[in-house]
């Protein structure tokens, strides 16, 4: 990056005195909006291997490295609150899981079939939701850090997500039709894991209230290469 005059006249000398060097760089002008370039210089020769011809490309990147430093400054924003915010939200999971891990240690005695349901669904769900923050705070680093990508058992996401949906929601009548043939892909886990979720939830949310239950089909072709 040239950010000075005699730098500048420095790259344009080089250019001058070796032509026959391939050469690439940036270019930053002393201008009002502090233009940007992307500068490609490509020689071309004679059967004979004389210089015949030297292409000089400008690229004007100045808007693509302005929208470059507004993305990292929001993506550090982002982090920051992500930070913030799943500090705040542990705090009180923290205090269900004491008050549970309580009652099933010191109240226990008085608890029904039904209340020992209750306060192991309480602790799940509390451990469920810390896990989502995790997962927050690993999305917020997207910038800094590659995701995991590993072989996953789709059918296997799939019927974790459905056994916990009808222990939940039991009372919800829905039927779920799930293809036995399920493909392993290359994903990360996690993300893979969260589109699914996402997918089922809205199937039954946007189902037709008017029939008795809803259907939630689940299933997949593979066209061209690519599962669908």
């Amino acid at each position: 990056v040239f950010a000075d005059d005699k730098l500048v006249f420095q790259f344009i000398k080089k250019l001058m005195t070796e032509p026959a060097t391939k050469m690439t760089g940036e270019l930053l002008l002393k201008d009002e909006r502090s233009s940007r370039f992307h500068v490609l210089s490509t020689p071309f020769f004679s059967p004979d291997g004389d210089l015949e011809h030297l292409l000089l490309i400008f690229r004007d990147i100045t808007f693509q490295h302005a929208m470059e430093a507004r993305l990292l400054s929001k993506n550090k924003e982002l982090e920051s609150f992500v930070h913030t915010v799943s500090h705040d939200l542990k705090n009180p999971i923290a205090v269900i899981l004491g008050v549970a891990d309580l009652m099933s240690e010191q109240f226990q005695s008085f608890l029904d079939r039904d209340g020992e349901e209750y306060v192991r669904m309480l602790k799940e769900e509390s451990h469920k939701m810390l896990q989502l923050i995790d997962d927050m705070l690993q999305i917020a680093r997207i910038e800094q850090r590659r995701f995991d990508w590993e072989d996953v058992d789709t059918l296997a996401v799939v019927n974790f997500i459905v056994a916990e949906y009808q222990h939940i929601y039991r009372d919800v009548p829905v039927v779920f039709i799930i293809q036995e043939s399920l493909p392993v892909v290359h994903a990360n886990s996690t993300m893979l894991t969260q589109v699914f979720k996402n997918l089922i939830s809205n199937a039954v949310k946007y189902s037709d209230p008017a029939k008795p239950r809803a259907i939630c089909e689940i299933g997949y072709e593979l066209r061209d290469g690519f599962h669908h």
